[in-house]
């Protein structure tokens, strides 16, 4: 532990354990809570899901298999409840309930008896909130949020006495999250968990708290977690179609029940939508950035539907932290923002300055991104600098996450230390767009500020970069053994390398593209690589190196040029 990191460490802690202590209030008002507080009189409404559902999913479900976080589990006629669950993340999915959109998919007298059977199931293990995954905030409120939008295929035909059971236990849920919510963890766990008292005002009779009052609480977190630009705080945009994938449908159902919805509701639905079209690469998918992994076309999709505005994409994220520039068939997103705060920083990672870049409808420079079935080991190589298509020096990251003893497990891999300052500026003009950005990430190790510009021009046909390496007051870093550079550009998996007569390395994309990369300087070299933002797995990839010494090369260029021949 670095001593000048041990302030932030200290602060750190000091709020998680305030946290954790008032949650524990939470707690020890759960004996209380499974007996207090009388069941609803009756559901009014059912929000629709915008899930993606597979009718075939319900066909396994029947049969007993369930598929979550790309694990098989056959229960072989027991309860999946009862089953010994293979991940955390399989038992979370589980839990969730969020596959009931595959039975409503189905449809028919088996969908509805199969959820009826599962939810009796649930009740019968899980009913009284406990301290186990089951009722954990952010889960106990996707579940509420699901059964409130399957309510008529839950209790479709049901018994008088499950309906009453049903009913008793989306009560409990209730005022659980009532005490949960506001000591829930920063980020999403606490936003959900408000986005499901709101679902509950609307959905569920004889409530105390008004819509309005559900709503307003739901409005300040949306405040604090939705940034101006439609950007999530965590700077992660794959949360962002998650989040509309809850609003929508609240904001249907306040519709249909006469209710108008704020105007911050409405302001922060349409930022995110804007902001998921700005994120986006010519094939659709998010730019990996800070935890973005396998975009969910389909919600992505869906959501996008509800974007009636459309208009004209702005060039920079300012809040969020990322640069965008486009011309002709290319598009390139830049990371130029400073580490996310606190708590929303656990998935974040080391990319400052990184891009991505594509050409058409072919991704072609990437980030190695987040693994879609994440394990520790996975999870920290995504994060390091060295998985970003940018400038890692001495094999070091520019944050730091790692925190050793039962610090590092109380913080839970929260982002310690990293760049203080990330200054950038736009010098756009008609025929050229351009981004000049640095960070201090190195500056406090190793006396040493990376700057990097990139100008894309000639009709979207050139990109060339400039990046410089400055030492204390501007002047190139002194010769030693700590200003070893690796200037990296991963390439995504559809992309392959060769070199022409003259030695210069060619990159062909999946849709016939080409473009060569020329290193005046430094001759590069291709190295093996891992693409972790795969739903098949890991896929083995390549990546263009240039190493250096920042002494000896302060300034290094390197230009992408397309070529006007196609295909292979």
């Amino acid at each position: 532990m670095a001593f000048a990191d041990q302030p932030k460490i200290l602060g750190l802690t000091l709020a998680e354990s305030w946290r954790r202590l008032r949650g524990g209030v939470v707690s020890a008002g759960r004996e209380r809570l499974r007996l207090s507080g009388a069941s609803p009189e009756r559901l009014v409404i059912a929000p629709p899901d915008l899930a993606t559902a597979d009718p075939t999913v319900a066909q396994e479900i029947y049969s007993g298999i369930f598929f979550f976080a790309g694990q098989y589990v056959d229960t072989a006629g027991q309860s999946p409840f009862a089953v010994e669950a293979p991940t955390q993340q399989w038992a979370r999915e589980l839990h969730a309930f969020g596959w009931l959109c595959h039975l409503e998919a189905a449809g028919g007298p088996l969908s509805a008896n199969n959820a009826q059977a599962l939810v009796r199931d649930w009740l019968a293990l899980h009913a009284k909130p406990s301290k186990t995954l089951a009722w954990r905030a952010d889960i106990a409120a996707e579940r509420l949020i699901a059964w409130l939008s399957h309510s008529v295929l839950i209790v479709e035909n049901a018994d008088l006495g499950f309906y009453r059971a049903f009913l008793k236990s989306i009560g409990q849920h209730i005022r659980y999250l009532q005490r949960a919510a506001p000591e829930a963890p920063a980020g999403m766990p606490r936003l959900v968990a408000r986005t499901a008292l709101a679902y509950a005002s609307v959905c569920v009779s004889g409530q105390t708290s008004t819509p309005n009052s559900a709503l307003k609480r739901l409005d300040v977190e949306l405040s604090h977690q939705i940034l101006p630009d439609g950007g999530h705080v965590s700077r992660n945009a794959t949360h962002l179609p998650q989040i509309l994938a809850w609003l929508l449908p609240l904001r249907q159902s306040f519709v249909a029940l006469g209710s108008v919805p704020s105007a911050e509701f409405i302001s922060a639905i349409d930022r995110m939508l804007m902001a998921i079209r700005f994120y986006r690469l010519g094939d659709g998918g998010f730019a990996r950035f800070n935890g973005v992994s396998v975009t969910p076309n389909d919600l992505v999709a869906t959501v996008l539907r509800y974007d009636d505005i459309r208009a004209e994409l702005p060039s920079e994220a300012a809040y969020s932290g990322y640069q965008r520039m486009s011309i002709g068939e290319t598009t390139v997103i830049m990371d130029t923002g400073m580490p996310p705060p606190g708590a929303v920083s656990r998935s974040a990672h080391a990319g400052c300055l990184s891009f991505e870049m594509s050409s058409g409808k072919s991704p072609m420079i990437v980030n190695c991104g987040a693994p879609f079935h994440p394990t520790g080991e996975t999870l920290s190589a995504a994060r390091s600098t060295a998985a970003h298509s940018t400038a890692t020096i001495n094999d070091t990251s520019s944050c730091r996450f790692k925190v050793d003893g039962v610090i590092g497990r109380y913080l839970d891999n929260r982002i310690i230390g990293g760049p203080q300052v990330v200054q950038c500026r736009r010098e756009d003009s008609d025929e050229v767009r351009s981004v000049i950005a640095s960070h201090d990430g190195y500056a406090r190790n190793f006396g040493i500020v990376h700057e990097r510009s990139l100008w894309l021009y000639d009709e979207g046909t050139r990109v060339s970069g400039r990046e410089r390496f400055l030492g204390p007051n501007g002047k190139p870093p002194r010769n030693g053994e700590r200003d070893r550079i690796a200037l990296r550009f991963h390439l995504h998996p559809s992309v392959s390398v060769t070199t022409d007569t003259d030695g210069q390395l060619l990159l062909w994309c999946g849709t016939g593209d080409c473009w060569k990369f020329i290193s005046p300087q430094i001759e590069p070299q291709v190295e093996e690589s891992i693409f972790l933002a795969s739903a098949g797995g890991l896929k083995n990839t390549l990546q263009i190196v240039l190493l250096a010494k920042a002494s000896e090369h302060p300034q290094i260029e390197w230009v992408l040029e397309r070529q006007s021949f196609r295909g292979r």
